[in-house]
């Protein structure tokens, strides 16, 4: 009897003991699985933090770059104003002045005299004195005649030369071989004479009749009783 609590009581030691360091195992993972979700946790801040800073820096770069387009918008509007206004400013000191084309050109010529014989064939009283200077320009690619640009001093021998251009009549009414029609137009500027050939060539694609300019302005217009339509850039024919 006693040699079986001996026993019992030996192997009731061993069971605490196993027990034991099984538990001191279980504890030591335990603690080790703590040390590593703090880790992580500390590591999941960190990267939090990172985030926020990033983003705040995401946001400072959007905010600047924000700023920075509308600063790029404010000085293209700006350009643009200014070239606007330096057209304006470049057809105005061209109101006064007339273009003549198709005219054959000769080295003993007088562009003046050319003027006022045409002024003379429209039914208009013009002398030297109405007109402060007359010239070609230089010669096109085309290798067509170049054309005369002829500046008035009275804006209403200008007015009135210009309203009668449709009784110009052609080279042969001066005396030349040639029985090319003559033209006169308005001098415009370079962006102007653009918009002007692109609206040209809107009027022949769209069935509209009339085109034509008073001082640098562009009209157009379907037909008689049409309502006519200024045209100050290219854009405004996409609403018509």
């Amino acid at each position: 009897m006693a040699d079986m609590k001996a026993a019992l009581s030996q192997q009731t030691d061993e069971i605490k003991k196993f027990v034991g360091n099984q538990l001191k195992d279980i504890k030591k993972e335990l603690q080790e699985i703590k040390s590593s979700q703090e880790f992580l946790a500390a590591k999941y801040e960190e990267l939090v933090e990172e985030l926020d800073r990033n983003n705040k820096k995401t946001k400072a770069l959007e905010d600047r770059n924000s700023v920075l387009e509308a600063s790029n918008i404010a000085q293209e509007e700006r350009i643009i104003n200014l070239e606007k206004s330096l057209d304006n400013l470049e057809q105005y000191g061209r109101r006064d002045c007339v273009e003549i084309t198709n005219i054959p050109w000769s080295d003993q010529e007088n562009p003046s005299t050319i003027v006022k014989k045409i002024a003379t064939n429209m039914g208009l009283q013009m002398t030297d004195g109405d007109i402060s200077t007359a010239h070609r320009l230089p010669k096109p690619r085309s290798g067509a005649a170049p054309t005369i640009i002829v500046k008035f001093t009275r804006r209403d021998m200008r007015t009135a030369f210009y309203a009668k251009r449709k009784l110009a009549g052609t080279a042969a009414d001066l005396g030349y071989s040639a029985h090319s029609k003559i033209f006169i137009n308005e001098s415009l500027t370079r962006e102007r004479r653009k918009i002007f050939h692109e609206v040209l060539k809107f009027k022949k694609e769209n069935g509209y009749r009339f085109i034509w300019t008073h001082f640098g302005k562009i009209f157009i217009k379907k037909s008689e009783s049409s309502e006519r339509l200024v045209i100050n850039a290219v854009d405004d024919l996409r609403s018509l």
